[in-house]
């Protein structure tokens, strides 16, 4: 009986060990490196989102879900099978809303999804309006090499 006891409380102190060692991340990267951290996106950039287990005995199945600043869920990623890491990228619209949104982690040993504590946050701005100057020297790149102007060149050297 002592015996029994004795394994049992070896059990309960390497679990509550395990437990407290347990963390769940997600954050936003630049790329697909998911090597550079990115807290500011503009409109029509993509975000990539990495989720990460560390701790435990056991991968687990992951979903990682984007919010726009209004809350309004835009879009689901989930593991088919159990994972430390898993990635999801979701490109802005060219006109998305501006402002602070949100990742969120969930994870599930069997089938019921809890949502982690750890939430990530970025920031979306609107894309720069272009300037006079660059949509002046569009115009002049696109006339410049148009057949019409190479014809009135011709034409002019002839006279």
């Amino acid at each position: 009986m002592k015996k029994r006891l004795l394994i049992f409380g070896i059990l309960i102190v390497i679990m509550t060990m395990n437990a407290s060692a347990l963390k769940y991340n997600v954050e936003s990267y630049s790329d697909d490196t998911y090597s550079t951290i990115k807290d500011n996106f503009v409109q029509g950039e993509t975000v990539y989102a990495k989720a990460t287990k560390s701790g435990g005995w056991v991968p687990v199945y992951m979903k990682i879900k984007y919010y726009d600043p209004d809350g309004t869920l835009v879009k689901t990623c989930a593991s088919t099978k159990r994972v430390w890491t898993y990635t999801c990228d979701y490109t802005l619209p060219s006109n998305a809303k501006t402002g602070k949104w949100k990742i969120k982690l969930y994870a599930s040993y069997s089938g019921y999804w809890y949502l982690k504590k750890d939430v990530d946050h970025f920031n979306v701005s609107a894309l720069p309006p272009a300037s006079e100057f660059s949509s002046l020297m569009i115009a002049a790149a696109i006339l410049l090499s148009s057949p019409a102007f190479a014809y009135l060149i011709a034409m002019k050297k002839r006279h």
